[in-house]
């Protein structure tokens, strides 16, 4: 059988290979927060993690798996990483306003009683009566 037709993509490609080429795509953090491994958490080397890749088969493949995620998406360099530490957001969440909400004029406060939407029928009363308005 030739290599060509050989169905593994990771034939010929050695353990250290893969985890040179995660490190240099994620670093140490960004390979500790996508696989939770001591090995790459806490003072995480080449030498120590082939180590543990070497004795630890569950852990290898999440590390194969990853890798073959790498090679079909590479990262960009000019796209910043989601994975990086990023400060406190300083906006607010965004909320959408459902449609049939009342707009408050842009001088009222944002805790000003607000006009009940007529459009909008009363919940019925959970004791079996129509409504507390009628």
């Amino acid at each position: 059988m030739s290599a060509s037709s050989t169905p593994d993509p990771l034939h010929g490609i050695t353990l250290k290979a893969m985890l040179e080429a995660l490190v240099a795509g994620y670093g140490w953090p960004g390979l500790g927060e996508r696989i939770d491994l001591r090995c790459f958490t806490h003072e995480p080397s080449i030498n120590s993690s082939l180590k543990f890749l070497r004795k630890t088969p569950w852990a290898r493949k999440k590390v194969e798996r990853l890798f073959l995620h790498l090679q079909r998406y590479p990262r960009s360099a000019e796209r910043p990483s989601e994975w990086q530490a990023r400060g406190p957001s300083t906006e607010p969440p965004s909320v959408p306003k459902p449609p049939n909400a009342p707009q408050l004029p842009s001088d009222a406060p944002a805790d000003a009683p607000r006009e009940p939407n007529s459009e909008a029928p009363r919940p019925a009363s959970p004791w079996g009566r129509r409504s507390l308005d009628e």
